[in-house]
């Protein structure tokens, strides 16, 4: 009776501290959001004060459109930013990062979403994007149009997201991330290799969610 007491008082704690954890989530969600709203307001306003135009800086994704990004969920171990998708050349002294590290270090801090199952959504998105980009002649499908809906809720939120796709050669342009038609051919063999990544860590993720 003391086992069977015993084991029933740890699972209430545990419930108890699970819905602790979750109620903490929910908080720090909801402070960043309200933190994304001031920021969204904030450039509003200095587009308005620019004529229509916000001025270049890094932002919670890597870069800044002007799009709304009331949907972060950022996990709490995720890197604060991103690499700006159009970053200048690196100084002499600077550190060069490989491309196919950068991709490696995007997807492991996309998996690590797990809320609503996001981090899972932003790596199929992100493996139609390389599938498109990669096999598509016509020029439209290298090109992410910084008013897709699909990339503005389903990539643009996540840390990781950007970062991928400037690694495997996306530049920013006015109208969105486009991969050049130079650089597509050039990457080729880097844009398999992630494919190949995207769809494994994706195939990955949805096991651990059903395990």
């Amino acid at each position: 009776k003391d086992l069977g007491k015993t084991k029933e008082e740890l699972a209430k704690a545990q419930r108890k501290r699970e819905i602790e954890r979750m109620k903490r989530e929910k908080e720090a969600e909801k402070r960043e959001r309200e933190r994304l709203r001031a920021e969204i307001a904030k450039d509003k306003a200095e587009r308005r004060a620019r004529g229509g135009k916000l001025a270049g800086k890094l932002g919670v994704d890597g870069y800044a459109p002007p799009v709304d990004h009331n949907d972060d969920r950022r996990p709490s171990d995720a890197p604060a930013d991103d690499a700006p998708a159009d970053a200048p050349a690196p100084a002499k002294n600077s550190v060069v990062v490989d491309p196919a590290a950068a991709v490696d270090k995007a997807i492991a801090t996309l998996a690590k979403y797990k809320t609503a199952g996001d981090g899972g959504v932003a790596l199929k998105t992100l493996a139609a994007y390389v599938t498109n980009a990669k096999d598509k002649d016509d020029p439209k499908f290298r090109l992410i149009p910084a008013t897709s809906k699909a990339y503005r809720e389903r990539v643009a939120p996540l840390a990781g997201g950007a970062a991928l796709l400037k690694a495997v050669g996306f530049v920013k342009t006015d109208d969105g991330l486009r991969l050049p038609d130079d650089v597509r051919e050039s990457n080729r063999p880097l844009l398999e290799a992630t494919l190949a990544k995207l769809k494994q860590a994706h195939a990955d993720y949805l096991a651990a969610a059903a395990a």
